[in-house]
């Protein structure tokens, strides 16, 4: 049944904003004013300007009047700005062509802020404020109004109660009935709690500080709103600055600032009892025909590309295939799936199976949307909705089939006697057309080895949740089961008249009855020929290599143009055909039901390597034939060989590293920092010892074949030699080199401790400036932490050095001013002054180690001067 990593680059900027405030202000002292200067002719190049001095990044309101028209005060006009200070403070240039102007500085905080008047650079008047207070500078003759008052913008009592409520919910409090509901609501309360769970985890809880709400400020937004902007100290992290959107006495919107969360921080709401009952109601509707009513629940940003009279088609269509008398509607599960970096969301799936008086049965899958970013939390949105026949109703005899193989397999993992386990497993109805390609007694084998390693799997199935193509072809079923804690996929391939195999998937798991074949040799060397033959161009030669029907269906000319449109290096330069383990087929597009599958790659000289597809039948006088072969293909298969994750294990041992070293692809090694890699393995056998094992049963390895590129995914548990303790391995090959790991030991792995810092910063920052400033795309990509080296993050730091050069000249040198290594986490952090040939720009910049290099996680441009 089918079911329809973060660069955070801050341009620093002032937060400047202008706008019509009509709302009287109350409750602020006013300072004296500075003295009124006469507002002369302003010279051609500069207006007048106000110069504000205060604490970094504290937000003020400026508020200015301009009179004309003699000073007429009903023809003055007022505008109003917020005001971010800066280091060195930026200046707010007034308007030409005024007589006179009034301007007010409203300062939030208790921290002092000094406020300029600038004619032609010069002071025309000055006034400072400690506290909140509005401070007041004119020029020209203005008049006197004692009617006018500026809006408010200090928080009243009311307000001051609502955010403490709001922080009260940073400390763990839910959120629920804080906030504006859904669908006006930008945020829910499990996206919100969801938000305030992860600055708990990241920065700690807020001080006790944050409720004096120093520094807050308040103005009138859009439709009827309140804004509220402020920042909330937290134990771990200098401040959470938010803008906080309030209507109806209750939370609209946040928009947080000045944070470094990745973009895909958002891991699924803390609730979904606000879904629950939209999805079933979606459901309802459509299975009933109240298409109008359907189209109300999905959210107005997808609902403008639903057309209706496509989904009356599809509420016909539906009730056509189940008869459209619901017996009965139960919701079953949620899943929340992978951040999609495209689309910048994160999706949350509802199932709900539903029964038929019909005796039919589906699973209605409901899908809600959830944008977010490093500066974005939203509400979820319901995007869609699809249906699926459970395999029990749309291929009852395909199901019992599957059902019976997956019910030996559970009654066999009850027991231990091996002799009874595999009588139990004969119970399997293996498809009769095996007989040439499988001994069922080898598959039997197979399934014993892996229940050794699993136990007990729990004995209740949901077959509901269990999904594939139930009327394909070529049909599979695949579902979950629970061993004690560890979660296995089974995946069972259907044929008509039994069973083609099965496979295994866990986290330390990969197996399958796929892999036990016969004629293994013979496919292999055949293959090895064919392609050798194809590459190589001796075309007649490979097509005599086809099975007969298949040479007829595709004469040496049609080969010859199926050679030409492969993505093929000259044939001189071929060096190679590897061949990988064989296995039979289960793709879907395969020509025969049972077929062997054998895969491999062609190395050439000068060019990169080649995927290679290869898939024969079995005849009944045992030959084998030639039935397919391909470049371009897809394929996922468990890995029997464990030579990679076993040298990789052998690496690990060498506290030289050159071992582990040379793994890593030839372009890679040129790169690595030895030291670290000698002091993240220092630090590994201090946790585990010096001699690791590698576990025999908890292992797993996966090839993966994809867009031209062959790599394995590997996962294992390795041990120290007393057995008490142990750590988790995962790796990724590509093309057979190590291109990355990972090591989860009991202890934190704290390889920085074992560096001389300043060292380590020196070659840090040698590497970061060729890449960064010197244009190096290659060596920028490899800068960048894995998960960042896509095209989107590259062009940033292309578009910041652009900008840096093209305002400041040439790049001469650096200077690291303040560095920080955290051994803790791995991390290094850097406040660096790059100094051009006509200016200087200073940056923070975030690296996070690894067994081989440091690697730039942020770049945050800073000001001038702090």
């Amino acid at each position: 049944m089918s079911i329809e990593r973060t660069l955070l680059v801050l341009m620093w900027t002032t937060l400047r904003v202008c706008g019509w405030l009509l709302v009287g202000l109350a409750g602020i002292q006013c300072p004296r004013a500075g003295q009124a200067q006469e507002l002369a002719e302003p010279p051609s190049s500069a207006a007048p300007e106000v110069e504000i001095i205060g604490p970094p990044k504290q937000m003020v309101m400026v508020f200015i009047r301009y009179y004309r028209d003699g000073n007429n005060p009903t023809t003055a006009k007022t505008v109003g700005i917020r005001h971010q200070i800066e280091s060195p403070p930026a200046r707010i240039a007034l308007e030409f062509g005024t007589e006179a102007a009034r301007v007010w500085v409203v300062n939030p905080s208790r921290q002092p802020v000094h406020c300029r008047l600038l004619l032609d650079n010069r002071v025309a008047a000055e006034a400072s404020a400690t506290g909140p207070a509005a401070m007041q500078v004119a020029v020209g003759d203005c008049p006197e109004e004692p009617t006018f008052r500026i809006p408010r913008v200090l928080l009243n009592a009311t307000e001051v109660r609502w955010l403490q409520q709001v922080i009260e919910c940073l400390e763990g409090k839910s959120s629920e009935g804080l906030l504006v509901a859904p669908p006006l609501g930008r945020v829910d309360w499990p996206t919100f709690d969801a938000f305030t769970q992860v600055v708990r985890q990241r920065w700690g809880q807020p001080l006790p500080e944050a409720y004096e709400l120093d520094g807050w400020l308040s103005w009138d937004g859009a439709l009827g709103t309140r804004v509220l902007h402020g920042s909330i100290p937290l134990s771990n992290h200098q401040a959470l600055r938010v803008t906080l959107i309030r209507s109806g006495g209750k939370l609209l919107d946040i928009i947080p600032e000045e944070v470094d969360l990745p973009d895909d921080w958002f891991a699924g709401p803390t609730s979904i009892e606000p879904y629950r009952l939209p999805g079933e109601l979606m459901v309802y509707s459509l299975l009933t025909g109240d298409t109008n009513k359907a189209m109300e629940l999905f959210s107005p940003s997808y609902r403008q590309d639903i057309d209706l009279e496509e989904l009356r088609s599809l509420a016909g269509r539906l009730r056509d295939k189940y008869g459209g008398d619901i017996r009965q509607l139960r919701f079953k599960r949620s899943v929340v799936g992978p951040y999609d970096f495209d689309i910048r969301s994160r999706p949350l799936w509802l199932d709900y199976v539903v029964e038929f008086e019909s005796d039919r049965r589906c699973l209605a899958r409901v899908t809600f949307m959830f944008p977010c970013h490093a500066h974005r939390i939203a509400r979820g949105h319901l995007a869609a909705v699809d249906f699926a026949e459970t395999w029990q109703s749309a291929a009852p005899q395909r199901f019992e089939l599957a059902r019976t193989a997956v019910e030996a397999i559970i009654a066999a993992s009850q027991v231990e006697d091996q002799q009874e386990r595999r009588s139990l497993l004969t119970n399997i109805p293996w498809s009769r057309q095996l007989a040439l390609v499988q001994d069922r007694a080898d598959a039997t084998t197979t399934i014993c080895n892996v229940l050794d390693r699993t136990g007990k799997i729990d004995a209740e199935v949901d077959w509901d949740l269990w999904y594939g193509d139930a009327l394909g072809g070529y049909p599979f079923l695949a579902g979950e089961l629970k061993a004690g804690e560890q979660s296995i996929v089974l995946r069972v391939e259907v044929l008509d008249d039994g069973i083609l195999g099965v496979s295994f998937h866990g986290p330390t798991l990969a197996d399958s009855t796929l892999l036990d074949v016969h004629h293994d040799r013979d496919c292999r060397q055949h293959f090895q020929e064919f392609w050798r033959r194809l590459l190589s161009g001796e075309v007649d030669a490979a097509h005599a290599m086809l099975a007969r029907s298949f040479q007829d269906q595709v004469a040496p000319t049609k080969l010859r143009e199926l050679r030409d449109a492969m993505p093929l290096p000259p044939a001189e330069h071929l060096q190679r055909i590897e061949v990988d383990p064989v296995g039979l087929s289960n793709r879907l597009d395969r020509v025969f039901p049972v077929m062997i599958t054998v895969t491999g790659a062609a190395y050439f000289d000068g060019h990169p390597p080649l995927t290679l597809l290869a898939e024969y039948r079995i005849a009944e006088d045992q030959t084998i034939g030639l039935y397919d072969f391909t470049t371009a293909f897809q394929l996922r298969t468990p890995v029997r060989d464990h030579g990679a994750i076993e040298k990789l294990a052998k690496a690990l041992e060498d506290s030289s590293g050159d071992q582990l070293i040379g793994m890593l692809a030839p372009a890679d090694r040129e790169r690595v920092m030895p030291p670290l890699t000698q002091a993240f393995l220092r630090e590994l056998h201090g946790n585990l010892g010096p001699s690791l094992a590698l576990s025999t049963h908890r292992r797993r390895v996966e090839r993966i074949y994809e867009s031209g590129q062959r790599t394995e995914s590997m996962e294992g548990v390795i041990q120290s030699a007393d057995g008490h303790h142990e750590a988790l391995l995962s790796a990724t090959l590509l093309w057979d080199h190590l291109q990355g790991f990972q090591v989860v030991s009991p202890q934190p792995l704290r390889s920085l401790r074992h560096i001389d810092p300043a060292l380590l910063v020196e070659q840090v920052m040698k590497r970061t400036a060729k890449a960064l400033l010197n244009g190096n795309r290659e060596e920028l990509q490899y800068l960048l932490v894995p998960e960042l080296r896509d095209a989107e993050t590259l062009q940033k730091l292309e578009k910041i050095r652009a900008e840096w050069i093209g305002v400041h000249g040439p790049w001469q040198s650096y200077q690291v001013e303040h560095f920080v290594v955290d051994d803790e986490h791995n991390t290094l952090t850097a406040t660096v002054r790059w100094q051009f040939e006509n200016g200087t720009v200073r940056s923070r910049l975030d690296f996070l180690a690894d067994a081989f290099a440091v690697h730039l996680h942020t770049l945050q441009p800073l000001p001038a001067h702090d």
